[in-house]
């Protein structure tokens, strides 16, 4: 139900294979590797800065989004993780009951320090479907301004509703562009034989963008994979926007293949359409993101409810799934962890681990 962006053509959509690497209309190939590699394809966190222009192993970067850029295969295998300089976040708190499990990351090190003072990712998984994000972030400049990105396989439905061309900001046509949607509360797609429930409470306001489209499958003529179809995209798509839409003329990074000859079986049967983008509306160097993911049947048509009480100490998140409650309770700043209950078939009152809990003893017959 949440997808990646990339595809691993680097070698494979090449003009010795018939194929071709592009951003936007520009005629000078594109090296897609950029893309493949970047923080916006990827489900994360984008700290883009129009002031910097980074480069990766002499090139300029094109999906600058604040990530600490890392060259080359590492070859030393002495340095103890904690004190690797290619060490990009390290595990805060980790602990898990019947019903659920907890999980914070430090994910500072992923980032430039000129982007990033402080940032922490929390995972709370509950009920075997519900899956709550919580990132709190301070960065380095006033001037940044974070994106919290998810990737769509699909076309998502707004509050029960189609994206509307009265909502598009940008695209020649309601198949594909920019749809801005800072009023929705639960975003609905579907994948396969499930479908997810996404809404976002933090921050508030918000400027929240449905980007994409319009996933066109492109098929393989020639060669061993002759047949595949894949969503390479195209100059005037939105699938896979290099920077967030927001940003000034963010271009799309597509790619065609010819006669590719070490694709996988698999290659392709991911699908991709587009992301979501979350934004603060105000500027202030230090942001929460609170974010809930509700997994269901695709022909699931019975939402999840979801309110968020926004308190001075604290955030509350109630989240009701048909005879199942859920209340969290995480506290406001910098601070992680906080308290989980849970009513219904897998009752659960659990304070939230500050710090590494081993896994208790595998249940014997």
């Amino acid at each position: 139900m949440v997808a990646g962006a990339a595809d691993d053509v680097t070698f494979e959509a090449t003009p010795s294979k018939g194929g071709t690497q592009r951003l936007g209309n520009q005629p000078e190939p594109f090296d897609f590797e950029q893309f493949f590699v970047s923080t916006i394809a990827h489900n994360c966190m984008i700290l883009y800065d129009a002031a910097r222009v980074p480069r990766w192993y002499g090139k300029r970067y094109a999906p600058s989004g604040g990530q600490r850029l890392i060259e080359r295969t590492c070859t030393d295998f002495r340095t103890p993780l904690e004190a690797h300089p290619r060490r990009t976040g390290r595990q805060l708190a980790y602990g898990h009951r019947q019903a659920a499990a907890y999980l914070a990351l430090d994910l500072t090190p992923a980032y430039e320090p000129s982007a990033v003072a402080a940032y922490t990712r929390e995972f709370v998984f509950a009920l075997e479907r519900v899956l709550i994000v919580i990132d709190r972030l301070q960065t380095a400049q006033q001037r940044i301004v974070p994106t919290w990105i998810i990737n769509l396989p699909a076309r998502p439905t707004v509050d029960g509703q189609g994206l509307s061309a009265e909502a598009r900001l940008a695209g020649a046509d309601n198949y594909a562009g920019v749809w801005r949607c800072d009023q929705a509360r639960l975003i609905h797609w579907g994948d396969c034989d499930g479908s997810l429930w996404f809404s976002s409470l933090l921050p508030e306001p918000k400027r929240l963008s449905v980007v994409g489209g319009p996933a066109r499958k492109s098929v393989i003529k020639h060669g061993r994979c002759a047949g595949q179809t894949y969503v390479g995209g195209s100059p005037d798509g939105f699938e896979r926007l290099v920077i967030p839409s927001s940003r000034h003329r963010p271009l799309n990074a597509w790619y065609r293949l010819g006669t590719p000859t070490l694709l996988g079986s698999e290659f392709g049967k991911t699908p991709h359409w587009g992301r979501i983008e979350i934004e603060p509306a105000q500027r202030g160097g230090q942001y929460l993101f609170v974010t809930v993911l509700v997994v269901d049947r695709a022909a699931a048509n019975r939402p999840p409810q979801i309110t968020v009480q926004d308190l001075p100490e604290a955030v509350e998140v109630a989240i009701t799934v048909g005879k199942d409650q859920i209340l969290l309770r995480v506290p406001q700043g910098t601070e992680i962890g906080g308290s989980l209950a849970v009513e219904g078939r897998q009752a659960l009152q659990w304070d939230l681990p500050e710090q590494v809990c081993a896994d208790g003893p595998l249940p014997v017959r």
